[in-house]
């Protein structure tokens, strides 16, 4: 079975992703910097999934715990979903 890190896993792209990653048989950690939002913006909430853990871990700030945690689990993929899709909001809060 792959481990995979998902960062970024409240968005759109990400929860479509992990419900797909889920559905294979895989085992996923959801990383993202805001608590899990409603499940019906969730699609792998809609399922009943034991593969999935979710950490509320910010890049900007648990940069240690995500490392310390990639290091530990040793993950197939880690992949990312993480994004400021606003250019000029990027620059004020990356």
């Amino acid at each position: 079975m792959d481990t995979i890190i998902v960062i970024g896993s409240n968005s759109f792209s990400g929860a479509t992703f992990i419900d797909f990653a889920l559905a294979k048989g895989s085992r996923v950690i959801g990383l993202s910097r805001s608590s899990e939002l409603l499940d019906v913006f969730l699609p792998y909430k809609w399922k009943d999934h034991n593969n999935f853990t979710f950490y509320p871990f910010d890049l900007n700030k648990h940069l240690v715990e995500i490392t310390a945690l990639i290091q530990d689990i040793k993950p197939s993929y880690v992949i990312n979903f993480a994004a400021q899709s606003m250019v000029a909001e990027s620059w004020i809060n990356p």
